[in-house]
């Protein structure tokens, strides 16, 4: 047999599916739209009644459902070799060679490279990303869905083509740019960007007086069209250009590229009632409150999409997990949306009064929306709420909250009437709702809408099952939980019933996972290897998990507690291999980042390889995605006494927080994880996690805190004979005595430590101890002894052939350089230190090699240069909280004022 024809769809411009390159004729105009719909869900379902509502509005003729059935049949022929799969009342379409998802991977990648310094290699993924259109999305497609979806795409593509002009100008080719610039700001004459961009690429060119017309023009036309003024942003770009600033940075749109997110989870095409919510808009906040399973997040996430044309530059999402084990930190919420805004990942602030400043910062004078979904109380939800007029907010809370603002309006849902709820099942049953009481069914459901679909999802397969069936099977589980919590429960119950035997049991390991959503691998790992996609695809199709993303899931609290309740069995070692996967991919990750010198050897944990869900893309950009999960695996590890998963995650974690600078995140998943290691008796990792959390008292001058830890974890490891644990023990011990200036009592600690590290081979942590002997040295006037530190050390690091390691040590040699007023040597070994961490996206140890460039710069007489690096470094040691090093920051700009006034 020869090889399987390859299908691939094209969707970036007229609807085209060719067939080993060749182009294959799909059919009458209804048959296209047929098969854009099935592509545009994605794998979901998608019911006849949507279909036929696509296809012809409000007036379907009565062969609707023949003809559908007629148009499917005709694309399965047409598309021998792809699989158009029935669900009941409908139809789904899984497919992977297709333009949009290819558009989208290109996009993401170049701008990886971009933020990793890769200019030219991100601009030409962009460019081929770009060259995938052929016209609109769908052209020949005239279906609502159709319309609603290219509008999007459009968004998206204008501002990749704004990304890779930004690029092309930082490479230096303002001339080429400019003609393309004139012709798309002919086509969006209200794109603030391009016009930016425009002013920058004339400015570059030396047409200054072109430049400050195109200025002068925008500013007319926003005041005879909208009465309003260019942003701060665009007026500081026209006044670099009066000052001829070099390179106008760094208020330049070449440089700052604003974020434009696009947060919202799918809308639900099935969605029903709420009309009076709906159609009473958006004013400033909304706050939705009610019981579980009320339909709050899909009303949030509808009336956000019905209002989106008003926040052009761009619509945030969050889930705060109120009713998780764990609710979201506002500080980890703010952190993920300016990172979506634009703003680089090291210089997001770990502090939340810093976050939420920026947060505001970066909303003034937008027109944003942001929807905060499960929120717990005010304190919660006070620093994600936008103040700019402009932006506006959806909330969603089981329980009121108290709205002290005028701005805020309140809502509390109950249940859907009954003429709504037999729409909505209308929807999800092929034939119609049929026969039966529906009054005594909607007060069993408690108008619940997650309730109906359940119950729906079963009735679309038992055809022969009636209301008045399902109204028996349901008050025969009837309990005494509240009446809304009931009513789920019990239509999860008939649901469950009907499961085989092996989706129970996936749902039952479900229901015990922590964290807000998970990838499809978890499913897979809780069978025990198994494919579980299938199984993920029923429960999908029931309504008991929601897909939310290519291969990402989430299952309501409810149903998650339900679940874990449910009397199926539990797969055998299922938790330890979801633990087993995370602790894999996260050791995958690290194993890419600079080796973090307290990080114990690995324990006996059993990893779980998971080689198809590998880390995409760079490491920290995967630990800046599963950063949350990660933190839910480690709560889960220690909630069932798993305490080798828990200790060896948050060990693995520990790499990626310090290099982020996440202090109060590292700390945090230690002391998680610790009463599960003592309970569990793994002394090797209770003596590891006590480093960790040592080193981050340290990291935030607290000294007893940081003494007590290191103490204990040096004794664990004395007694259970561990040499290496021992060592970083005592190197511990000796750092806290060296920053309370005891130096007679480090040296012993540091020696002891040397000669271990050196007796089992360690160079990495012979490396440390030296670098920090040598600043005791230093302290002590014995420079020649700190040298012969230094360039030993240098010595260990060509032989290990790591540029972290070596920019540690380049970083002493320029404080030791500065000892010796030896300026220019300090400015040499320091640029060098700053730019590999830079590279590496290493906020803590720029900051302190910024930090000592100032001091540099100063004894140099470059004033201008010495305060630039000082005040970026006080901001980094602010955001990380080290407040011994800020304060060292203020005092030496402090003492630059009086020589500045002299420039």
């Amino acid at each position: 047999m020869g090889e399987p024809s390859v299908l691939s769809y094209r969707l970036l411009g007229p609807l085209c599916v060719l067939r080993d390159g060749t182009g294959i004729r799909l059919g009458a105009p209804q048959a296209r739209a047929v098969l854009a719909l099935l592509l545009m869900a994605s794998g979901e379902v998608v019911t006849r009644d949507r279909i036929a509502d696509q296809l012809w509005g409000d007036e379907p003729p009565a062969s609707s459902k023949v003809q559908i059935q007629g148009l499917v049949s005709h694309l399965r022929r047409a598309l021998a070799g792809a699989a158009i799969v029935t669900h009941g009342a409908g139809y789904s379409m899984d497919v992977t060679h297709r333009d949009d998802e290819r558009f989208g991977r290109l996009v993401a990648e170049g701008r990886e490279l971009i933020d990793d310094g890769q200019l030219e290699a991100g601009a030409r993924k962009l460019r081929t990303a770009l060259d995938l259109w052929r016209g609109e999305y769908l052209a020949d497609i005239d279906i609502p869905a159709a319309r609603g979806t290219a509008a999007q795409l459009a968004e998206l593509r204008l501002g990749t083509i704004e990304d890779r002009i930004a690029i092309d100008l930082d490479l230096g080719h303002s001339a080429q740019v400019t003609p393309e610039l004139t012709d798309l700001i002919e086509e969006h004459p209200f794109r603030e960007r391009l016009r930016g961009q425009l002013m920058t690429a004339l400015a570059r060119s030396g047409r200054i007086a072109e430049a400050l017309t195109a200025y002068d023009t925008w500013r007319r036309v926003l005041n005879d069209e909208l009465g309003v003024q260019p942003s701060p942003a665009l007026r500081a770009l026209h006044g670099g250009i009066l000052r001829a600033e070099p390179g106008l940075r760094p208020l330049s749109y070449a440089t700052h590229r604003p974020g434009a997110p696009r947060q919202l989870p799918p809308d639900i095409p099935d969605f029903v009632g709420r009309n009076e919510i709906l159609d009473a808009g958006l004013r400033r906040v909304l706050l939705l409150t009610g019981p579980g399973g009320i339909g709050k997040s899909t009303l949030a996430i509808r009336l956000a999409h019905r209002v989106e044309r008003r926040f052009p530059d761009g619509q945030l999402f969050a889930s705060l997990r109120a009713t998780g084990a764990e609710p979201s930190a506002p500080v980890a919420v703010l952190g993920r949306f300016l990172r979506a805004l634009g703003v680089p990942t090291d210089m997001v602030p770990t502090e939340l009064a810093a976050s939420a400043g920026l947060f505001q910062d970066m909303l003034n004078g937008r027109r944003m929306l942001v929807v905060l979904d499960d929120a717990l109380d005010e304190h919660q939800i006070r620093p994600l709420l936008p103040d700019d007029p402009g932006c506006a907010a959806i909330v969603t809370s089981r329980h009121p909250l108290r709205a002290a603002d005028s701005d805020v309006d309140t809502v509390e849902l109950t249940g859907l009437p009954v003429g709504d709820m037999s729409t909505l099942l209308s929807g999800l049953l092929a034939g119609g709702v049929p026969g039966g009481d529906l009054a005594e069914l909607h007060a069993l459901c408690a108008g619940s809408p997650l309730a109906v679909r359940i119950v729906g999802g079963r009735m679309a397969e038992r055809p022969q099952w009636t209301v008045a069936h399902v109204v028996r099977s349901l008050s025969a589980g009837r309990d005494r939980l509240p009446s809304p919590d009931r009513a789920v429960r019990s239509s999860f119950l008939l649901s469950h019933r009907e499961l085989r035997p092996d989706a129970k049991q996936l749902l039952r390991a479900l229901g015990a996972m922590r964290g807000s959503d998970f990838p499809g691998w978890v499913a897979t790992a809780l069978l025990g290897g198994d494919e579980a996609r299938p199984l993920l695809a029923e429960l999908v199709a029931r309504h008991m998990v929601q897909r939310v993303g290519p291969d990402r899931y989430r299952m309501h609290d409810l149903l998650r507690a339900l679940a874990e309740d449910s009397s199926a069995r539990m797969p055998d070692n299922a938790v330890e291999r979801v633990l087993g996967g995370w602790l894999w991919l996260a050791e995958s990750a690290a194993s890419h980042l600079p080796p973090n010198v307290l990080r114990a050897a690995p324990g006996a944990a059993p990893r779980w390889p998971m080689p198809g869900a590998g880390v995409d893309g760079d490491s920290l950009t995967w630990f800046d995605a599963e950063h949350s999960a990660l933190e839910a695996a480690i709560t889960l590890a220690a909630d069932v006494g798993l305490g080798g998963f828990a200790w060896e995650l948050a060990a693995v974690c520990s790499t990626y927080f310090e290099h982020r600078g996440l202090f109060d995140d590292w700390l945090r998943c230690c002391l998680l994880a610790l009463p599960a290691a003592r309970r569990s008796g793994c002394d090797r990792g209770v003596a590891a996690l006590l480093r960790n959390i040592g080193q981050v008292h340290i990291f935030h001058d607290r000294y007893p805190q940081a003494a007590a830890a290191v103490t204990e974890s040096f004794e664990i490891s004395e007694r259970i004979g561990d040499r290496p644990g021992m060592a970083r023990g005592l190197s511990g011990r000796a750092i806290v005595a060296r920053e309370l200036d005891r130096f007679d009592e480090a040296m012993p600690y540091f020696r002891r430590a040397l000669a271990i590290f050196t007796e089992t081979g360690d160079l990495h942590g012979a490396i440390q101890v030296r670098n920090n002997v040598a600043q005791i040295r230093m302290r002590q006037g014995l420079f020649d002894d700190a040298q012969a530190c230094l360039d030993e050390s240098l010595r260990a690091c060509a032989v290990l052939d790591d540029d972290h390691r070596t920019a540690s040590v380049l970083r002493v040699y320029g404080r030791l350089c500065l000892e010796r007023e030896d300026a220019p040597g300090a400015v040499g070994h320091l640029g060098r230190a700053l730019e590999i961490v830079d590279a590496m996206r290493d906020e803590r140890c720029t900051a302190h090699a910024r930090l000592l460039l100032g001091r540099a710069h100063t004894m140099l007489g470059d004033y201008e240069a010495a305060r630039n690096a000082l005040r970026t470094a006080s901001v980094q040691f602010v955001e990380t909280g080290n407040g011994r090093s800020e304060a060292t920051c203020a005092r030496l700009l402090g003492e630059l004022f009086p020589a500045h006034d002299r420039l």
